[in-house]
């Protein structure tokens, strides 16, 4: 062991890095000068607090040393101090898809029930008692809501508030229309450059939480149902992940609806059409518990 790896081991900076990588004597020799560097340069910001408080070189941005790949290098991150100026952070850098401004809308449940403590409508009482339990349960084994109830009634303003709060949480979320995520796969159809479909598909199939609006407001077609949804639903119920819808129906209304079909093959009995909508719904029921969500039109 040659003097300037010894030194490296016992610096206090790298011990539990070292121990947690469990880097051997040559990786250290061979990437000396990064690690020195690293050790030259590094300043912790240990106590959250305004961001002039910051002893960074650049204020807001701190040093981190990371192993990969068997390569020591460093990388820029954000420290307390920055975290402690931007608290909604996570809800921008954990929500990957939505429709709507997540920069303006960054309230969480949590916030809702602290400006709202004596909640008048019962049936919000209830949603928000189910989201609740879901964020105290155990994630791999828990339903999401599928909530529903007339137009204008607060269902998707409340899903933002549960994207904003697993995002918060350091969860994946994506937030998506039927209508639009029918459109996004569509439109890529042609696209033989680019993977876009099965980039966005899988998005939303793998994500850790799914939030799926206003279904049963879209144009069906065989195709929509049977393999884009059904494939969709299937793989999230298969694979415990978390799934959230809001709808102006309720489940026995969305199986009538995604009974009748646009452009539907001749072929197709009413009775195959009631089958394959009746496995959408079983798969929501699988999926989540529903919700009827009552009250003033708010848009109104």
């Amino acid at each position: 062991m040659t003097s300037r790896v010894e030194e490296l081991k016992n610096n206090p900076k790298l011990k539990s890095f070292i121990k947690k990588y469990k880097l051997d004597d040559k990786t250290l020799e061979d990437s000396y000068l990064v690690i020195k560097r690293f050790i030259e340069q590094f300043i912790k910001c240990n106590k959250p607090g305004p961001l002039e408080e910051c002893k960074q070189l650049i204020k807001g941005i701190q040093l981190k040393l990371e192993y990969k790949n068997k390569q020591l290098y460093t990388v820029s991150e954000n420290c307390v101090h920055w975290k402690y100026e931007n608290t909604d952070y996570k809800i921008k850098e954990n929500i990957l898809f939505t429709e709507y401004d997540k920069f303006k809308i960054t309230k969480k449940i949590s916030d809702y029930v602290s400006l709202n403590p004596e909640e008048y409508n019962p049936s919000i009482n209830i949603f928000i008692t189910a989201v609740q339990k879901i964020f105290v349960s155990d994630k791999s084994n828990v339903k999401g809501i599928y909530l529903y109830g007339e137009p204008g009634v607060g269902k998707t303003y409340m899903m933002k508030l549960i994207a904003n709060s697993f995002a918060n949480n350091d969860q994946k979320v994506v937030v998506v229309t039927m209508n639009r995520l029918i459109k996004v796969v569509k439109e890529t159809f042609n696209n033989y450059i680019n993977n876009d479909y099965n980039k966005f598909l899988d998005l939303c199939t793998n994500v850790d939480v799914l939030i799926l609006d206003d279904i049963g407001s879209e144009p069906v077609t065989e195709w929509s149902r049977d393999e884009l949804l059904f494939g969709l639903l299937n793989t999230r119920l298969e694979n415990n992940k978390l799934t959230f819808f809001t709808s102006n129906l309720s489940l026995d209304d969305l199986k009538k609806y995604y009974t009748s079909t646009k452009n539907s093959s001749n072929n197709l009995t009413q009775k195959i059409k009631s089958t394959r909508a009746k496995r959408i719904v079983e798969r929501i029921k699988g999926l989540c518990d529903d919700i009827l969500v009552v009250g003033k039109n708010q848009r109104s």
